[in-house]
């Protein structure tokens, strides 16, 4: 697919907390409120990332199983140290876990990125008692949010002979709340609700002299070549300045919620 599905890429990454861990925790501390679960719930954070959505509950006193198929961001959230949390190496296209154990899974914006999402979603409904809660948080555009948003848009209005599509396909399907919201059912999952969440990323001029490390994660961003990328840069410098040296980009997630069917 690309290499957002290698753990190598991820791996290398040690820089993700603070270029854009902070902007999505946001997401998963809106995605814990929503879900209003008790203390006595059991926790599944699947493709943990940095830990946010793991953090949140763990605040609440909550048991939780953190997973990522990343050792550097499995490492990151055990340094953390939080009561209640184990955190391990595990795929979640292939959950090395029994049936039904835990009370509720989360992925935030991780199941969307992964080379087969149906497996994945599948995976996170199977290990959730039935009745339990699963949520799954993805983005209302195809290009993602944040900087990334802004890639998107931006190769769209001036290399459309790009036609870079499809990249995470996941993320495109996920996009449609209509199509979302079947593939939550599909599942296995009823009392689905989706809540939209926005949020804004605020990208400062001065930040674009780092431009491989502000999008480094966008997919689109990856599959430029050089003189694409510099074309890009270009158009978006010419955006800051006239709106006074920042760019603010309105960012909207999907947050889906449903319950496992009793079979």
């Amino acid at each position: 697919m690309n290499g957002l599905d290698d753990p190598a890429f991820w791996d290398d990454r040690t820089d993700y907390k603070s270029t854009v861990g902070a902007f999505t925790a946001w997401y998963s501390e809106q995605a814990w409120i929503h879900a209003a679960l008790p203390p006595s719930a059991s926790i599944l954070d699947i493709a943990a990332g940095s830990g946010a959505l793991t953090q949140c509950a763990a605040a609440s006193g909550n048991a939780v199983l953190a997973i990522d198929f990343s050792a550097a961001m499995v490492k990151s959230i055990a340094e953390l140290g939080l009561a209640r949390v184990r955190a391990e190496v595990m795929d979640g296209q292939n959950l090395a876990l029994a049936d039904g154990v835990f009370d509720a899974a989360f992925s935030m914006f991780g199941i969307m990125l992964f080379a087969d999402w149906r497996r994945g979603l599948a995976e996170a409904v199977r290990v959730v008692v039935p009745g339990g809660l699963v949520c799954i948080g993805t983005w209302n555009s195809r290009y993602g949010a944040g900087p990334n948003l802004l890639i998107g848009e931006t190769v769209g209005r001036i290399l459309p002979e790009a036609a870079i599509v499809d990249v995470t396909p996941g993320m495109t399907e996920w996009a449609q709340p209509d199509r979302y919201r079947s593939a939550l059912a599909e599942n296995g999952l009823d009392k689905i609700r989706i809540e939209t969440v926005t949020h804004p990323f605020i990208l400062d001029a001065d930040l674009l002299e780092r431009s491989q490390e502000v999008f480094q994660f966008s997919p689109i961003w990856l599959a430029l070549s050089e003189p694409q990328r510099n074309a890009v840069l270009a158009e978006i410098r010419e955006e800051a300045a006239r709106n006074g040296g920042r760019i603010t980009i309105e960012s909207p997630a999907l947050i889906g919620f449903g319950a496992k069917a009793a079979k």
